[in-house]
């Protein structure tokens, strides 16, 4: 509701008051000139002969005279009424559109955060059944050079069809990080000692056009995050810089202590100490709505073939699955400055790998009891451990593979897939630990949630699709020696 009605600009009930108490004052200095002149009898100027006024007459004239005067105060009374419920409807106007517009306000944060778990949820899936389909190229590819005599043209060729696949395993493993699902070791890391380490390879990455400067803090905390990764990080940070300085710029990279406070929510990390990692560019920065699909796997606005839009995204997956957060700011002609928040390392974080144990000598070969619901992954995988020289037993399911060591098969290691219909691994392997405690586990896996990994009741042993023969032997061979491992 508005003070005024549009179509008698001016008329609001303020104003419609103060003109109603104006009409009852002037009335009633009329009436009062009036009554005065009828009490002491003065006719104003007139024609002769007028009579001299009566007490009826002024009794008459003032009632005439104080009527409408009195009607002018009630009506101002009820235009201040109406102005004051009018503030009131106001006021209760106002709150639904202040409540819908905080609503309006979270409903807008959330939704790049769900369109950005939702596209996760499916790069996940799409990678474990691509992660199926690399272990059945490249475990035949090994299995070619491995077993056939092949003259230079066909090597060659299988060469090539090699590197595209590893070119596959790579685009894979990004779809991975951004999905939060690849597995990680994390442990304490100084990160001033890695952009240090990186410095050089950094400059020669940036090119000549844009100029790098470091910054880092000192006394900065030790950083929890797995190793491997955080060169990926920032060597994936500063290649996007670059790119957006065409015409050359500055890039400062950055260290700092933090504390976040409480998070504002459910995507934001919680409370406590965090060492930042700032990437501040000169370059042509973000619009809102580029900014809005920054982390969205295959989003990218160079040209076609020059990226493949997975930078920002493993970043993002790699980041958040560590604990962490990554936050933009960004405006266009202006430049952008990317944030990355890791949790600080307590005293006792991570851990290091176990000594090596040395191998159990065995009077015969090994017997490797294989469970995979994929047929042609797992005639792969068996047809590799029978050339590796492991005895090996090949079921489809979680059942099955029950079935078989309840019928008194010997079995020395069980390697068993992770997703799979009606009974899990990781449900497999507790049947298995209730009565076959000692029974090591290898869990071969391209897709999988480490805690639930975690929850099988065994030691976890993880070997990850795809894997080359040398891998499978190392796990198997792990997990012959003894109970500790290491995520492969």
């Amino acid at each position: 509701m508005t003070d005024a009605d549009p179509a008698l600009p001016g008329l609001s009930p303020p104003a419609i008051s103060r003109s109603l108490v104006i009409l009852a004052v002037v009335w009633l200095a009329i009436a009062a000139a009036a009554t005065l002149l009828l009490l002491t009898g003065v006719n104003p100027p007139g024609p002769a002969g007028c009579l001299p006024a009566r007490p009826d007459m002024v009794v008459a004239a003032a009632v005439v005279a104080l009527l409408p005067a009195a009607f002018a105060l009630t009506l101002a009374r009820r235009a201040r009424r109406l102005e004051r419920l009018a503030g009131e409807l106001r006021a209760a106007n106002a709150r639904p559109r202040e409540q819908m517009t905080g609503r309006e306000r979270t409903e807008s944060a959330l939704r790049p955060a769900q369109r950005i778990e939702a596209v996760g949820q499916l790069a996940g899936a799409l990678a474990h059944d691509f992660n199926n389909l690399l272990t059945v190229v490249l475990g035949n590819l090994d299995l070619v050079q491995q077993t056939a005599r092949l003259d230079d043209a066909t090597a060659a060729r299988l060469a090539s069809m090699r590197s595209a696949t590893e070119r596959g395993v790579r685009l894979t493993a990004q779809l991975l990080a951004f999905a939060c699902r690849q597995p990680l070791v994390p442990r304490a890391v100084d990160i001033n000692a890695v952009l240090s380490d990186m410095g050089a390879r950094l400059e020669s990455a940036l090119g000549s056009q844009v100029r790098l400067q470091t910054r880092p803090a000192a006394g900065l905390w030790p950083a929890l995050i797995d190793p491997s990764q955080i060169e990926n990080v920032v060597l994936n940070l500063a290649l996007n810089a670059r790119d957006a300085m065409p015409h050359g710029g500055t890039l400062a990279i950055g260290t700092a202590n933090v504390r976040l406070g409480p998070p504002g929510c459910e995507e934001q990390p919680p409370e406590g100490d965090y060492v930042r990692i700032s990437f501040a560019d000169t370059g042509t920065g973000m619009s809102a709505d580029v900014l809005a699909r920054a982390f969205e796997p295959f989003f990218t606005t160079r040209a076609a073939g020059t990226g493949s839009g997975l930078g920002l995204s493993q970043v993002y997956g790699v980041v958040r699955q560590s604990g962490g957060d990554v936050r933009i700011d960004s405006a266009p002609g202006i430049g952008t400055t990317v944030l990355v928040f890791l949790p600080r390392a307590t005293a006792n974080a991570g851990h290091q790998p176990p000594p090596p144990v040395a191998a159990v000598p065995r009077a015969g070969p090994a017997s490797v009891l294989l469970v995979d619901d994929d047929e042609d992954v797992r005639c792969t995988t068996a047809a590799l451990l029978r050339n590796l020289g492991y005895r090996t037993i090949e079921v489809a399911s979680g059942a099955a593979a029950l079935g078989v060591l309840r019928a008194g098969a010997v079995v020395d290691v069980l390697l068993t897939d992770v997703a799979m219909p009606e009974m899990t691994g990781p449900e497999l392997a507790r049947h298995v630990a209730e009565w076959l405690p000692s029974l090591p586990v290898v869990f071969c896996t391209g897709y999988a949630d480490p805690e639930s990994i975690a929850g099988a009741g065994v030691v976890p042993r993880l070997l990850r699709k795809p894997f080359r023969p040398a891998e499978l032997a190392a796990q198997v061979e792990a997990a012959l020696a003894g109970p500790a491992a290491e995520p492969a």
